[in-house]
């Protein structure tokens, strides 16, 4: 999401496919990244590593349960994730609308 909370780039993906190999392509490429936001369900060291190599950006990913030690979270960023998962839910409420396929 850019700064204002709207998705640079999204993939709908089918239920069964997991979260985390879809990320590394989905933010390839993007300039001027200072933070990748997102869930504990991209936490995984390829991803880390990936965003802090190819990106120069720091990862504010919360920490999956099932993984050993902590990692380090700016709370106030992990926070603004909330913005996405609301943007999601307006358009999964408005669905119906012409033009916009789910």
């Amino acid at each position: 999401m850019d700064a204002p909370g709207l998705p640079v780039r999204f993939a709908i993906t089918p239920g069964h496919w997991a979260d985390s190999p879809q990320a590394r392509g989905l933010i390839r490429g993007l300039a001027g990244v200072g933070h990748v936001i997102a869930d504990a369900g991209y936490d995984t060291e390829a991803l880390r590593r990936f965003i802090a190599g190819d990106l120069r950006a720091t990862a504010q990913i919360k920490r999956n349960r099932s993984r050993a030690g902590s990692r380090p979270l700016d709370r106030t960023l992990s926070g603004e994730r909330h913005l996405v998962e609301c943007f999601f839910n307006r358009a999964l409420l408005h669905k119906s609308c012409e033009g916009f396929i789910l």
